[in-house]
């Protein structure tokens, strides 16, 4: 997570799931899978044997409004979570495949 102060943000979980990319990129791809897992995002990943590590990014610009929001929340502990249970889920859906 950037400092307070930047002009960006990142807020990034990821997980190692026991599927291969083909399995992963398959609910990340078809939108008509997302509503099983996901909100909105970036996605990055890493091919490992038969698992995949996924990497679930958001990034933007801070405003003068997000700045000084950012003083008491930050984008991180506010979405971070929702990131984790939508790499659960997606994991729970790859590995079923």
């Amino acid at each position: 997570m950037a400092p307070a102060g930047a002009d960006s943000f990142l807020v990034e979980r990821s997980v190692v799931v026991g599927a291969g990319p083909e399995a992963v990129h398959a609910l990340v791809d078809d939108f008509h899978e997302w509503p099983a897992w996901s909100p909105v995002t970036t996605f990055l990943f890493e091919p490992g044997g038969t698992d995949t590590t996924v990497r679930w990014q958001m990034t933007g610009k801070k405003t003068w409004f997000f700045k000084v929001f950012g003083f008491v929340f930050s984008m991180d502990k506010m979405v971070g979570k929702d990131f984790e249970k939508g790499l659960a889920k997606l994991e729970a859906a790859a590995e079923a495949r």
